[in-house]
């Protein structure tokens, strides 16, 4: 993965990597692989900066996530909930992460995913 180095990321995000794991994500949150590959990249570009992770929460990312979580729990959903995760550790505003999650039903969404898959 090429996310992995400081420099790359800021390549990446550079390029527009960041809207284009949003559309990936949009096209293909039902797929594991694809999942396991956004999730990675996502995880390491919030990492490498807080810039990085407030814009992958202001790109709709967090949404993204959230959606996944609901369509596809069970397949999907612990690869988007590693991206919010990183997104929230690594933000400039951590508190304004949580309260987007929270406003866009995230914690309905992970009760509902606790009480389908409790293990």
């Amino acid at each position: 993965n090429l996310a992995e180095n400081k420099f790359n990321c800021e390549f990446i995000v550079d390029q527009g990597g960041i809207e284009s794991m949003r559309e990936v994500m949009k096209h293909h949150s039902s797929n594991p692989a694809v999942m396991k590959e956004v999730a990675r990249t996502l995880k390491n570009i919030a990492s490498a900066s807080p810039e990085y992770a407030d814009m992958i929460a202001r790109e709709g990312l967090l949404e993204s996530c959230l959606n996944a979580c609901a369509s596809h729990p069970n397949e999907c959903g612990t690869f988007a909930i590693e991206v919010m995760d990183s997104v929230l550790k690594n933000s400039s505003d951590p508190r304004g992460v949580a309260q987007r999650v929270v406003k866009n039903g995230g914690l309905q969404i992970f009760e509902s995913t606790l009480k389908k898959y409790p293990n």
